[in-house]
């Protein structure tokens, strides 16, 4: 029978992808998606430079992403900046959400 417990090494990166989605979500409570979206960008590239595995930052980034928009009460995708934030999740519901909304905009983008 297979074990439920994810190992100590992906424990260890859903610890961190937690700790740095509480971290990062205080700064984006007050800022609208456009600004949610750059600050994302900066904090993809302080996991990226930060992170020496890169395996270990395509498990912990998609991760932290969605824990922010968790924390962020995952409203319905209402913009494109907003969309692409849902696309980098980890969760599938994020990302059914943002295709589903460039689907439905693809001619006005």
């Amino acid at each position: 029978m297979a074990s439920e417990d994810p190992g100590p090494g992906l424990k260890a990166n859903r610890e961190l992808a937690i700790e740095l989605a509480e971290m990062w979500v205080k700064q984006l409570l007050d800022k609208n998606w456009n600004e949610r979206l750059h600050l994302i960008a900066d904090l993809h590239e302080y996991m990226h430079d930060s992170i020496r595995d890169f395996a270990d930052f395509c498990e912990i980034f998609p991760d932290t992403v969605a824990e922010i928009v968790y924390r962020l009460n995952g409203p319905e995708v209402a913009c494109v900046e907003q969309a692409h934030l849902y696309a980098s999740s980890r969760d599938p519901a994020h990302r059914d959400a943002a295709g589903s909304w460039f689907r439905q905009h693809r001619t006005k983008l």
